[in-house]
């Protein structure tokens, strides 16, 4: 009896130690996730204030520009020169694809009319060609 008394303490106290054990590694994990995470926000938080101030700086830089540009040609003129800029950019067409010039009269409108028919057709593909015929033998 004495001897199973002595199994069930040393297996308590085995059991009690692996218990610990778990609570203490459960909170070395924590602690790990806690640091990395932290590591982490730090991380995004930085790269997204210096991603600001990049944006920034290019904003301060634009408005100084455009301050110079006023300064030099005017305000109607640096308008007129940004619009173009941005539409330039944005790859607007300035200048007609076909342009027909004439006299103005009707057959000058009926060529730009062809003109535009046959560019259309040019950029669409040709329709598939039918099977060649099978060639007749004489004999």
């Amino acid at each position: 009896m004495q001897r199973d008394l002595a199994k069930s303490s040393i297996g308590i106290e085995i059991n009690k130690n692996n218990a610990d054990a778990r609570v203490q590694q459960a909170r070395g994990e924590s602690e790990y996730i806690k640091q990395t995470g932290t590591a982490q926000a730090d991380v995004i938080r930085a790269q997204g204030t210096a991603q600001a101030d990049v944006i920034r700086a290019q904003g301060l830089a634009k408005a100084e520009g455009f301050r110079a540009q006023n300064d030099a040609i005017g305000a109607t003129s640096t308008t007129l020169v940004n619009i173009a800029t941005v539409l330039a950019e944005k790859g607007a067409q300035f200048m007609p694809q076909i342009l027909a010039v004439g006299g103005g009269s009707s057959i000058d409108g009926l060529a730009a009319t062809l003109t535009k028919v046959l560019a259309g057709q040019a950029n669409v593909t040709s329709a598939p060609s039918l099977p060649a015929e099978p060639e007749k033998t004489s004999g």
